[in-house]
């Protein structure tokens, strides 16, 4: 997993045997995406400060061990078998017993975004008189309550996690989202993903670096994120063929996800072999951003991408669709380029653009890194959590 950079905050060091906290989050490590990564950095920072967490999650292969403890957070993963409905019955019921027979060693339930596993969760902390964080992942039509909204599964879903003792948001499309559900304000916090900037930050020696990681001398576009329809890498290639000078660029795509195949088929389809890379997932993408010349995010709807966030403190302009989430981190001309969602021939004229101007792109991607700087210190949204929980629990 990557490194990230904390400060010791004394208003939320706990005292001698301070409460437990569990996290309850569908997916885990080995997956790494922003979800994964929020609630890898929340746990981290809570257990620096001598708070003893435990995450609880879904164990999705037998390669995957049921019990593990990584950076002194201890992981339950608990058996899902592969088939849609019997797999959450099966998870919701060891997740229900588990709370229960451990409810003595634990105060506070963490359960991140929307779902058959966060609502049973918010329903037995509460009947258990815990305190329970319910976190939003994603806001507008394909967000935690948009999504949700259109099935009666999902309308279940979200009346039970309507008994959240907090709700935590990451930004104020999602607040507004709330309003539906009739959701007091006074019970939600908006915490936005915070980033390293220390970390990720431009490279000394870029040419020396793309020369040791074997990167052609061309301009490098780059994506990361979970390859799913929503994040809507589809689009990206077919862009890609619309690019007024397609040899003259290399796009690398970065990640594992569902739509792998598919797009692995657009590709050879579009016969973009020559261009376009495609890489799986990887613990370390830093070098990546520090080789790259822009960053693409062509998502349909998102959070506060982690993976924007990156791209800006490495100094990346970005070039990524005008919805929730993306709209919050990037300033049309200012760091980047907004376009609408699903729309190539908009994102290849937006590409185009920056491609055509070094200089231009250059300037975006320092208000980038200043933005990250600025707005989204790691450290700053790390304080907030332990503000947030030394307050609900003192």
């Amino acid at each position: 997993m990557k490194r990230m950079g904390m400060v010791v905050d004394a208003t939320c060091t706990q005292a001698n045997n301070p409460p437990g906290v569990v996290f309850v989050s569908r997916y885990f490590f080995p997956f790494v995406g922003g979800l994964e990564k929020r609630v890898h950095s929340v746990a981290r920072a809570l257990t620096a400060r001598d708070i003893q967490v435990t995450i609880i999650t879904s164990r999705l292969s037998p390669d995957f061990p049921p019990k593990q403890t990584l950076d002194g957070v201890n992981i339950h993963r608990l058996a899902c078998p592969p088939i849609k409905i019997l797999g959450a019955c099966v998870f919701i019921a060891q997740l229900l017993r588990f709370l229960f027979k451990r409810r003595a060693h634990y105060q506070t339930l963490y359960a991140f975004q929307v779902g058959h596993s966060s609502a049973a969760a918010v329903v037995m902390g509460r009947l258990l008189r815990k305190t329970v964080f319910l976190h939003l992942s994603g806001g507008g039509s394909g967000g935690d309550i948009g999504r949700h909204l259109k099935t009666p599964w999902g309308l279940v879903y979200l009346a039970l996690c309507r008994f959240a003792s907090t709700i935590v948001v990451l930004n104020a499309q999602m607040q507004r989202d709330l309003k539906v559900l009739l959701y007091p304000c006074s019970r939600t916090v908006c915490i936005p993903n915070g980033v390293d900037t220390a970390f990720y930050q431009p490279h000394q020696n870029r040419t020396q670096l793309q020369q040791s990681m074997s990167i052609p001398e061309k301009t490098i576009l780059l994506y990361t994120g979970r390859l799913s329809a929503e994040k809507g890498v589809a689009s990206l290639i077919h862009a890609c063929a619309l690019l007024r000078n397609p040899a003259a660029s290399t796009l690398y795509i970065i990640g594992n996800g569902p739509e792998q195949q598919h797009l692995e088929y657009l590709i050879q389809e579009l016969h973009l072999s020559s261009m376009i890379t495609l890489l799986p997932a990887c613990n370390d993408i830093r070098t990546y951003y520090q080789c790259a010349d822009i960053f693409v995010m062509p998502s349909f709807h998102e959070g506060i991408s982690n993976s924007v966030l990156e791209a800006m403190a490495c100094a990346l302009p970005v070039v990524a669709t005008g919805v929730c989430g993306n709209t919050d981190l990037v300033r049309h001309r200012h760091n980047g380029l907004l376009v609408p969602p699903d729309d190539p021939p908009a994102l290849a004229n937006a590409i185009d653009e920056l491609l055509e101007n070094p200089d231009k792109a250059r300037g975006m991607g320092d208000s980038g890194r200043s933005i990250a700087q600025t707005h989204y210190s790691f450290d700053d949204m790390i304080q907030r959590y332990c503000a947030l929980y030394a307050q609900q629990t003192s």
